[in-house]
């Protein structure tokens, strides 16, 4: 994925953010970007019109597939079956995850190792709970 400079050039000014992840908005999207080593691990778009519940508004089927093109890396993506009213792809190299929430309204794109530190991170805690 892309380092903050490259998504600066792709997405514009940053306009909020903190340690370790940069917010832009470009096309009527929100995008929400978290670094790690000075390279984009996940990327969330949101669309930046509510409804009238005040959530963001629904991505469609054509912007989900245009999302997924142009944040994989030319990979191409396979969409998972999985049980939950969110959807799930991934790229055929494997190192790529695509999502939708569906109640959300939230698309993004992240790698697999970012993942992986987090199911690593959160483990200890889970331990003592359990």
């Amino acid at each position: 994925m892309e380092t903050v400079w490259q998504c600066q050039d792709r997405y514009g000014p940053e306009i909020g953010g903190g340690s370790g992840w940069k917010l832009f908005r470009k096309g009527g999207l929100i995008i929400d970007i978290k670094f790690f080593d000075g390279r984009a691990e996940s990327i969330t778009f949101e669309k930046e019109q509510k409804d009238a519940l005040g959530s963001p508004e629904a991505i469609s089927e054509n912007e989900i597939k245009l999302l997924l093109d142009a944040n994989g890396n030319g990979e191409d993506w396979v969409e998972d079956h999985i049980l939950s009213i969110d959807r799930q792809w991934s790229a055929k190299g494997g190192t790529l995850v695509g999502f939708y929430m569906t109640l959300k309204h939230a698309f993004g794109v992240y790698t697999k190792e970012s993942a992986d530190r987090f199911y690593r991170a959160k483990a200890p805690d889970e331990a003592v709970k359990l």
